[in-house]
């Protein structure tokens, strides 16, 4: 397969140049979920799910230079449709991933997996649970190897659980430390989701720190040890798509949507929590008008400076859009931007956000213009970027500074202390898969 890559270098303004790098074909359509930023600062990982419309799904990675060309770009397990929810660089520079895929080509059996990979070798392992759908859903990075993961919808003999462990890349392998096992329902409701656990991050001290439904963040230690837990109180319980950040004192920074000023419309979330107790620090809102996704989260991240970015989806009538917002580490505004596509029904979604070294904002997601959708990474300043139009492979995208309402709201909180139950620390399975290393290919094209 061949897939386009185009960078588009914008006029230079006050905000600087804007590099956009938009992924995808006429036969395939593309979503990024997962991005890092090597240890060493040289390269850019991404990662996502592509469905053919003239074959099966899959998962793939492409690896950018700092500049924008690619360096490597791999199929992951077609045609088991794989998706790639997370990356993280560890030990030499080697990547760690996690997701999930159908262990067969009829697509039953959907199982989570963590991939290593080393010297461009992929050696993916499974969860080994008995029964039904695993999804993984967050990955965060120790040091000396240790990798640490969250399963999500996880249904285990009929129950459902969440689970996360801990795990060491080394070689071309993993091996198991240790996990621990959540249990939220004895049977799922009729008609009920499963829960999801997404967020995760790691502090200073090598502590994990997890989030997910219902606004639960929980730290543990590094023997996975409950530490410290809250509960964030919405209007409504209604909660989803959490994602964790950490400040350079410790401070945990948490993104999602849901219900907060009302019961009628979503809105995008973001909350700080003081290191010591997880008690709130401050807390905002961000949506435009009131329909029922008015605005949602689906990532946060921090820069060197303490600012804190997010980013994630607003619904105006039909149309849907991307968004930015950048905060002082006070919680104050400084700056939103707003990504539109032209088209019939038009969708923007940035599911992922990421800075670099330098402090630009790099950010990932599709677009739908009705007709096809496509992979789009961006990259820009801190500072932001000017409004202005820009047109790639006929698809014109319009970046505005818009008035959004911004709230300033106060959770009300609890202590949260979810039962923990051992799991085995051998339920780390291998699962056979390929990775061609042909036929799929990138090119640039500078405009």
């Amino acid at each position: 397969m061949s897939v386009s890559v185009k960078l588009l270098m914008a006029a230079a303004g006050a905000s600087g140049v804007s590099d956009t790098y938009f992924i995808g074909t006429a036969d395939d359509s593309r979503n990024l979920y997962a991005t890092c930023v090597d240890s060493d600062g040289e390269y850019i990982w991404w990662g996502g799910y592509a469905d053919q419309f003239s074959g099966s799904p899959y998962g793939w990675m492409t690896v950018l230079n700092l500049d924008g060309t690619v360096n490597a770009s791999k199929e992951i397990d077609k045609p088991n449709s794989q998706i790639v929810d997370g990356v993280i660089t560890a030990t030499n520079n080697g990547m760690v991933t996690v997701g999930n895929g159908y262990l067969n080509s009829t697509y039953s059996g959907n199982r989570a997996y963590l991939d290593w990979s080393n010297n461009g070798l992929f050696n993916a392992k499974k969860r080994n649970l008995t029964t039904n759908t695993e999804i993984a859903t967050g990955i965060g990075y120790q040091g000396s190897g240790n990798v640490f993961y969250t399963i999500g919808q996880g249904n285990y003999s009929g129950s459902g659980y969440v689970t996360f462990g801990k795990v060491t890349a080394s070689g071309s392998d993993f091996s198991e430390n240790e996990s621990r096992r959540f249990q939220y329902f004895s049977s799922f409701p009729s008609g009920f989701e499963p829960p999801t656990y997404g967020g995760i991050a790691v502090d200073s001290s090598g502590k994990p720190i997890i989030a997910g439904y219902y606004l639960n963040c929980a730290r543990y230690d590094t023997s996975l040890s409950h530490d410290v837990g809250k509960t964030v109180s919405l209007y409504t319980t209604e909660y989803n798509s959490p994602s964790l950040a950490v400040d350079s004192n410790d401070n945990v920074i948490l993104s999602g949507f849901g219900r907060a000023n009302s019961s009628s419309y979503q809105e995008a979330l973001l909350i700080k929590l003081n290191q010591s107790d997880f008690s709130v620090a401050w807390a905002r809102a961000i949506r435009q008008g009131t329909s029922n996704q008015a605005g949602r989260s689906y990532s946060c991240c921090v820069d060197s400076n303490d600012n804190v970015y997010m980013c994630g989806s607003l619904q105006v009538g039909f149309d849907g859009y991307g968004f930015i917002a950048k905060y002082n580490s006070s919680g104050t505004l400084q700056w939103t931007r707003r990504f539109y596509v032209s088209g019939s029904y038009p969708t923007f979604v940035l599911n992922k956000i990421k800075t670099d070294p330098r402090d630009n904002v790099l950010v990932a997601g599709y677009i739908n213009n009705g007709s096809d959708k496509r992979a789009l990474i961006l990259k820009i300043p801190s500072d932001g970027v000017d409004a202005q139009s820009i047109t790639i492979d006929s698809r014109t995208i319009t970046i505005s500074n818009p008035s959004l309402t911004n709230t300033n709201w106060s959770p009300s909180t609890s202590n949260y202390s979810p039962n923990l139950t051992d799991t085995s620390t051998t339920n780390m399975g291998n699962w056979n898969h390929t990775v061609p290393n042909s036929g799929y290919t990138n090119t640039i094209q500078e405009l």
